[in-house]
């Protein structure tokens, strides 16, 4: 049924069977399989790490062997204070902790730091050769525990399959790699780089992450026989990561209708205490895809839960982690289609009672399903709520450069993870800022990485749409990035707490200047009392998802690159090419290109002409550096006039009236043909392009 503009649908979720939620170590059914929680009390290890890898309940209790998170990067050292110049330094490549010498090896260090620990991220990419040794010396040994051979994280040293050890996606392939295999130790940690050649070394750029117990915790340090006999752990948990698993349960719908504009729907959780272990969420399903973009963001998930303030407050589409358009997401924590149907696993603890509400703050009515899967919770003193926030800023200067904040968080609690969602009006890369997270009283970000694709575990940018456990890029409209962009990550291991306060912000730095659109969805878990995000945005969550606008269309005309070519000169290559990357308007953002290599280079075009009443032809072209001089005939009568395609930059150029002309055999035949060449022109000197052509009577 439809509800009135602002009244209540109250309905109750059915209980689930799922046994042992909470945060004492209980064991929690997945399908068939039991999994231990955690590492034992006593002991951190590479088989409880894992194990706490792929426990849904363990994110939503504070640390029980309490660790701080902090990143190891390759950032630009001349980044020292906000206040100081360099601030916005962009040279993070090869940028490192001091330089050794081990047995006559020049190393260079990456990270060095006391235990107990685990690094629990790894990010490694080079933009030179991958000649050189990875080195990882645990415990102050001399002799390392792991050595790649290669500047290449895939490259053999460590025989682990995806997702725990995964290929980057970049465009260009620089041995990127990003590895979520725990590295624990007792004492100390140190990674090195040598170089078989520093000159074609180019950059490397590296992260990090690494947890830094309490002083006592007992910590088993990683080697290599305890790679091998944790190996069906690890196999394991990488299959697990690739199929994650839905709790064992009967459900029942909590809310299925259409939703009107302004109304709200509600469903009432079961008393507590509880946990929603799991979220169906389907969205404007019946709608065309566009209407359902714009739904995805109008349509806002609330939820509260015992007497704190409202923790979530998301558009659905940014709270799924698809951002801006319902794309495809396949993560740990998150599985969407591109049908508006989606399914989150955040863990939602609760004392006593908790409410999840579904709100329309578009303007057409919407057709909305939340089923909500909940299980009993031992709520104890490390229990946590669940925080989702959204914040949305439209026209952002990306001159000069600055810090754009996704969250600040007072209290205690764990970030979990995030969603960037970016609209770039122009075919350029928006993202070489960099993540600054400052944890509790740090007097530098604690994280500082080196470009947004790196964050989020991609090699070089703009990239490709790819989809791992930790991380994907579900949307880009284009691959130079124009247009709508989204990435998110999750966080497993490498989750961050903070005992008193977060706050994350993510540089805006683009190659070129314009005016581009945020929009952060931050995951974390608070405790009682824990304060942060912003306050709801109605304003911006009803806001047009902006899309680019249509190409230019030259009215009434025949686009040169769609007519038929009926002859060329022999070897010569004609063919359309994209111009929506260079300044300037052609028609469609396309053009027929002419590959002329010498005079008397020539194409001939056949141009739709009805009848036999005379047309008039009007022709629109493109001038540039290296471009030639053209004459044409039509049907074989010369045009009096040559055309000079010379021009410093890429420009279109018309209209140029050719002429009237007597149509034979209902068609018109253009010819196109190389006479010369102008002395400033540089380069292939001979090329030509057609971009439209208009017959008139």
């Amino acid at each position: 049924m439809a509800l009135r503009p602002g009244s209540w649908l109250l309905a109750a979720a059915s209980l689930v069977l799922i046994s042992g939620g909470g945060c004492r170590g209980q064991n929690m059914m997945i399908q068939t399989q039991t999994v231990a929680v955690g590492s034992s009390a006593n002991t951190v290890n590479m088989r409880g790490l894992l194990d706490e890898m792929v426990d849904y309940d363990n994110i939503a209790c504070w640390p029980l062997q309490e660790f701080k998170v902090r990143q190891a990067s390759s950032y630009d050292r001349a980044r020292i204070a906000p206040d100081k110049p360099g601030w916005f330094s962009n040279n993070d490549g090869s940028n490192y902790v001091r330089t050794e010498i081990h047995d006559g090896r020049e190393e260079r260090v990456l990270i060095d730091v006391d235990g107990p620990g685990a690094i629990v991220r790894f990010f490694l990419t080079s933009s030179g050769s991958r000649d050189g040794r990875v080195r990882v010396y645990l415990d102050g040994n001399d002799t390392p525990a792991i050595v790649w051979p290669t500047i290449d994280l895939m490259d053999g040293a460590i025989n682990v399959a995806p997702p725990l050890l995964e290929r980057n996606p970049p465009p260009l392939d620089h041995g990127g790699a990003t590895l979520y295999l725990p590295i624990p130790y007792a004492e100390h940690c140190k990674v090195t780089i040598e170089e078989s050649d520093p000159a074609t070394a180019g950059g490397r750029y590296y992260h990090i992450d690494y947890r830094t117990y309490s002083p006592g915790t007992v910590v088993e340090t990683f080697d290599t026989a305890s790679l091998q006999s944790d190996q069906s752990d690890i196999d394991r948990v990488n299959k697990l990561l690739s199929y994650p698993p839905v709790p064992v349960a009967t459900k029942s719908e909590g809310i299925d209708r259409s939703l009107a504009p302004g109304a709200i729907a509600s469903v009432h959780l079961p008393p507590g205490p509880g946990a929603v272990k799991q979220l169906e969420l389907t969205v404007a399903s019946d709608l065309t895809p566009a209407a359902r973009e714009q739904a995805l963001r109008s349509v806002v998930i609330r939820g509260t839960f015992d007497d704190q303030a409202e923790t979530i407050w998301c558009p659905v589409g940014d709270f799924e982690g698809s951002g801006a358009g319902g794309r495809p997401v396949a993560s740990w924590y998150r599985t969407v289609d591109n049908k508006g149907q989606a399914v989150c696993r955040w863990v939602m603890p609760y004392h006593s009672s908790g409410t999840l509400s579904l709100e329309n703050l578009g303007d057409r009515a919407v057709h909305v399903k939340l089923i909500a899967s909940v299980a009993p919770w031992t709520w104890d003193d490390r229990s946590m709520y669940f925080h989702c926030s959204w914040h949305q800023q439209v026209n952002i200067p990306a001159r000069p450069f600055r810090d754009w904040n996704f969250v600040t968080m007072a209290g205690r609690g764990v970030l979990v993870g995030d969603v960037m969602s970016v609209f770039n009006p122009i075919p350029s890369w928006y993202g070489e800022g960099n993540e600054k997270i400052w944890v509790d009283d740090d007097t530098f970000p604690s994280h500082l990485g080196t470009g947004t694709e790196d964050y989020y575990n991609a090699s070089w940018a703009p990239n490709p749409i790819y989809q791992t456990p930790f991380s994907n890029h579900p949307r880009i409209d284009d691959p130079l990035s124009q247009g709508q962009n989204v990435y998110t990550r999750s966080r497993n291991l490498d989750v961050i707490p903070f005992d008193t306060s977060l706050k994350f912000d993510f540089e805006i730095e683009t190659w070129k200047d314009s005016l581009v659109d945020y929009a952060a969805t931050t995951y974390w878990y608070g405790s009682p009392g824990t304060k942060g995000g912003l306050p709801p945005e109605p304003v911006e969550a009803r806001r047009p998802v902006p899309m680019l606008p249509p190409p230019m269309v030259i009215q009434g005309a025949l686009e040169c690159e769609s007519l038929p070519v009926v002859a060329h000169s022999p070897g010569l290559v004609v063919e359309p090419q994209n111009m929506r990357y260079t300044e300037g308007l052609w028609s469609t953002n396309t053009h027929l290109l002419i590959r002329g290599k010498q005079v008397g280079d020539y194409v001939e075009l056949s141009i739709p002409a009805p009848g036999n009443t005379p047309r008039r032809l009007t022709l629109y072209a493109t001038k540039a550096y290296d471009y030639g001089i053209l004459k044409f005939t039509v049907n074989g009568i010369p045009v009096e006039d040559a055309f000079d395609g010379y021009a410093r930059s890429p420009e279109p150029f018309g209209p140029i009236s050719l002429g009237v002309f007597t149509p034979e055999d209902g068609k018109l035949v253009l010819c196109a043909e190389i006479a010369g060449t102008n002395p400033a022109s540089g380069g292939l000197h001979y090329l030509a392009a057609l971009d439209a052509v208009v017959v008139s009577e």
